[in-house]
Parts: structure tokens; sequence; C-alpha cells
């Protein structure tokens, strides 16, 4: 039987909501916020992209302090990164890459895809 992350995912909103700005703890929020990423390149349903977006850029946007935020899981020769930055009209941005590979120690690359 193949894994269906709609089933964790949606039992997660469930039980939790889909939005988490009331989490005190930025980790447990971003590591949630990857799973749903995740979710969605596995299956394009793009509801887990959105819930995504709308928690991480919860976690990074200040109107009155525009910034930007970075988060990395790395495992074995493997990296996940989500880059949240603001463009050039000062609207939100989000950039993933979900396949890194290392090319050296300590170096990484991989295409960077626009969510």
């Amino acid at each position: 039987m193949a894994f269906d992350p709609g089933f964790l995912l949606n039992g997660f909103s469930a039980r939790h909501g889909t939005n988490w700005s009331g989490n005190t703890f930025n980790d447990d929020i971003m590591w949630a916020c990857m799973a749903y990423i995740r979710g969605y390149q596995r299956t394009g349903n793009t509801s887990y992209r959105s819930i995504a977006k709308a928690n991480f850029t919860a976690l990074w946007s200040n109107p009155t302090d525009p910034g930007w935020g970075v988060a990395v899981s790395h495992r074995a020769q493997g990296i996940f990164a989500v880059l949240f930055t603001y463009d050039d009209e000062n609207r939100p941005a989000w950039m993933v890459m979900s396949r890194g590979k290392q090319i050296a120690p300590g170096a990484f690359t991989g295409e960077l895809y626009r969510v």
C-alpha cells in the first residue's frame, strides 16, 4: 500500500487547524510548513502549498520590518530549503529547493522553485 500524504496532512489540519500563528514554537511551524510543501509536491494539491505559504509568511512577515528568512533541513548528502524574501514590489516571495545535492563539503546545489 502506498503512503498517502493527504491522510497525514488532512488529519493534522483537522486536529490543529490551518492557521498556526498562535503557536509560539517557530520550529514546530517550520516543520509543519515543510511537510505541507512536500505534500503539495507529492500530490499536486495546491491547498497544501497555500497552508504552508500562509503560515511561513506569518512567521516572517512584518510590514514595519520587511526582511527575509530561511529554513534548511539536512539529511545525508541532501537538503530541503525554503527562502522567504520580498520581491521588487514588496510582496512576499517564496523559493523552495526540495532536492539539493551536496557537491563538496559544505556546498550544495539544486533547482529553486518559486511558489
